[in-house]
């Protein structure tokens, strides 16, 4: 009996040092991620693990789908626009990979683009956050203002990230970043309504 207690303790040793080590990869992995928002790192800094690539789509599915009710969606709305729209992303980044021949740099460009999204997302939240607080009679205009940089920023991300995988200039991985972000939209849009 004694073995056998000891046996699971270790197994669940192992696995508990297994989850503390990944939860701390992922905490170096917000540091890459602002590292490639800054335009200092890309996608070929990202690890290249099934584990991120799973965690991440999970983690962008959830918090689309709680950003999208918290603003007023329906569950079915918010769902179908979550799961749609990391579906569709997915489709997109994977064939314009495959197009160019470097289809093995899908699960790495995915979770730089997934990253750098809820980072950059997550800058607005707080700018929204901090507004309400404080209370400014054009608080409306300030956010809107901070949403349309970050917004515009998050192309320049994206289109950084895209020269990377694709080993092209930053302003043809702005403009595939851009045509993907709107294929991505009428689509959503034409599903959701």
């Amino acid at each position: 009996m004694n073995i056998m207690v000891s046996m699971w303790l270790n197994i669940l040793h192992t696995v508990g040092l297994n989850y503390a080590e990944r939860v701390l990869q992922s905490m170096g992995l917000v540091k890459l991620f602002w590292q490639i928002c800054l335009l200092q790192k890309g996608p070929q800094d990202v690890p290249s693990s099934p584990f991120f690539f799973q965690l991440m789509m999970i983690v962008y599915v959830v918090v689309s789908f709680l950003f999208l009710i918290i603003i007023g969606g329906s569950v079915s709305y918010s769902l179908i626009y979550a799961v749609g729209e990391i579906a569709l992303l997915y489709v997109c980044v994977r064939s314009l990979l495959a197009v160019v021949g470097f289809g093995y740099r899908y699960q790495q460009t995915l979770v730089a683009v997934l990253g750098t999204s809820l980072l950059l997302s997550s800058m607005v939240v707080i700018a929204f956050v901090w507004l309400d607080n404080s209370v400014p009679e054009d608080k409306p205009e300030a956010l809107r203002m901070i949403q349309g940089v970050i917004s515009l920023w998050s192309f320049v991300v994206t289109g950084h990230i895209y020269r990377h995988a694709l080993q092209t200039i930053l302003f043809v991985g702005i403009l595939l970043g851009f045509v993907t972000m709107l294929f991505i939209a009428q689509i959503l849009f034409s599903l959701t309504s």
